[in-house]
């Protein structure tokens, strides 16, 4: 007969079937209820084990429960390596661990002796030294990251350097490395500073003294440095051509009277503006006042003292402000208030004598120059046909027997009829000439058209045509104003 291989009697054929193996029935029943008890007491143990190993309960409290359970050792330190597993298998299922995670299991595997081959199964221990390792890689960067936005911020000046050492010794960040990332941290706030296209005098000295802090060279930065001074020159240029536009302003604002010449000098030398470089603008300052002046069509006599005051202030001559013909149209527009006022003008040199035979009470008001005559023409033309044939009567001689039907057409056309000299006296215009040589008194003129570049006129006459004086494109409006004003001259 067969032993019971629990308690080693003898067993009876039928107790070996119905106990499927050589056991006796209650031997049998007496085993599966102390394995069912073993099964409850581990589960009682993980139920106490788990919270102690996430650090939710204390050791001491654990081991009070443990002691209790009267668990076998070899028991226990499976429970406790089990507990311990399932802990970090939770903890990883968000696949980070926590410094406090972690520190809960170290002090349970201390606490209970735990080695690395207790807790290998299913390689735990690997995936736990793991975890930390990703952990401290990732806190490095955010380390590394934060403290690089830390010397970014004190290479552009949001924090002073000192501020910058104290918030990276806070971090734990290293100097070495804080000086490694140095040029690239000066390059970014370079960067930065440029996202507006501008780089201020804030931005360059705080950039200087963070290079100065870290002993950066200009091989350090780089392409970085070369950025840094295109940016300065860019800047200073602007600010040159701000200095200057202002200077400009304030230079005409006293050529047209608008503050005194004093004020003027002392707002350039405010401004830092060379005197030379003003005396080279002047006379385009002037120019500039005296088109301000016009804008309304007159010239007061305030603007015409304010201009000569600021000629003489500096020491200006005729050929240097008549280089684009502004002193020539102030002159004009002199002559055009004398004219309006009833004042017979007296401003034009003309240079010696004149090929015109004045008549006696009858004064040169203005002489024009290269003007060009045009006078209007009528041109004829036959245009006709005929039908038949050619007969030859005699050797050379043709005769044509036919039927010649056509008429006369005429156009008016406008020629250059002469380059010569153009005066306006206060009762005729005289012009000279090389083939054209005539004068004609305004009241003889019964309209004028005016041109930007000239004056057309009408004479008093039924077989009168259109004539036109060419003068130049800025001196329309001149010779039209002064011959429709010329009656107001006593």
């Amino acid at each position: 007969m067969p032993a019971c291989s629990i308690c080693g009697e003898d067993v009876g054929f039928r107790e070996t079937l119905k106990a499927l193996g050589p056991k006796h029935l209650a031997c049998k029943a007496a085993e599966q209820a102390e394995e069912r008890r073993i099964a409850e007491v581990r589960a009682s143990a993980l139920r106490v084990l788990k919270p102690a190993a996430r650090g939710n309960m204390d050791l001491p409290q654990a081991d009070e429960v443990l002691e209790a359970l009267e668990m076998a050792p070899e028991r226990a330190r499976s429970a406790q390596a089990e507990a311990w597993r399932d802990v970090l298998r939770e903890s990883l299922s968000d696949n980070l661990l926590s410094e406090e995670e972690e520190a809960a299991l170290r002090r349970f595997q201390e606490h209970y002796g735990l080695t690395q081959a207790d807790l290998e199964h299913r390689n735990s221990w690997r995936n736990f030294e793991q975890a930390i390792a990703t952990r401290e890689q990732r806190e490095a960067e955010r380390i590394r990251r934060e403290a690089e936005g830390i010397i970014v911020d004190a290479a552009h000046g949001n924090i002073s350097l000192p501020e910058m050492d104290q918030e990276l010794e806070q971090l734990g960040f290293d100097q070495s490395a804080a000086r490694r990332f140095s040029p690239v941290a000066w390059g970014r706030a370079v960067d930065e500073a440029l996202e507006d296209g501008l780089l201020s005098e804030e931005e360059e000295a705080a950039l200087r003294r963070f290079q100065e802090y870290y002993g950066l060279t200009q091989a350090d930065l780089a392409k970085a440095w070369r950025k840094f001074e295109q940016a300065i020159s860019v800047r200073e240029q602007r600010e040159m051509e701000r200095i200057r536009r202002e200077a400009e302003g304030i230079i005409v604002d006293a050529a047209h009277g608008s503050i005194s010449l004093p004020e003027m000098d002392r707002e350039l030398e405010q401004l830092g503006f060379d005197q030379s470089a003003a005396r080279r603008f002047s006379p385009v300052a002037w120019g500039r006042a005296v088109d301000e002046a016009l804008e309304d069509g007159l010239l007061s006599q305030d603007e015409e003292a304010s201009l000569g005051r600021f000629m003489q202030h500096f020491d200006l001559s005729q050929s240097q402000l008549d280089g684009n013909g502004r002193y020539t149209k102030l002159v004009q527009a002199g002559v055009l208030r004398d004219v309006m006022d009833g004042h017979l003008p007296d401003r034009m040199d003309f240079g010696g004598r004149m090929p015109f035979n004045l008549m006696k009470s009858e004064d040169m008001i203005w002489i024009f120059h290269d003007a060009k005559y045009y006078k209007t023409k009528t041109e004829r033309e036959f245009r006709g046909s005929s039908l038949g044939v050619s007969v030859r009567v005699a050797s050379g001689v043709y005769l044509r027997p036919s039927q010649f039907r056509g008429r006369s057409h005429s156009r008016e056309v406008t020629i250059h009829a002469d380059t010569g000299m153009l005066g306006v006296t206060t009762k005729h215009f005289y012009f000279h000439g090389e083939r054209e040589r005539f004068r004609v008194r305004h009241d003889k003129i019964v309209s004028f058209e005016p041109y930007t570049d000239g004056l057309g006129i009408m004479r008093d006459n039924l077989r009168a045509k259109p004539e036109t004086f060419g003068v130049g494109d800025d001196d329309g409006w001149f010779i039209y104003n002064l011959v429709t004003n010329i009656d107001n001259l006593p």
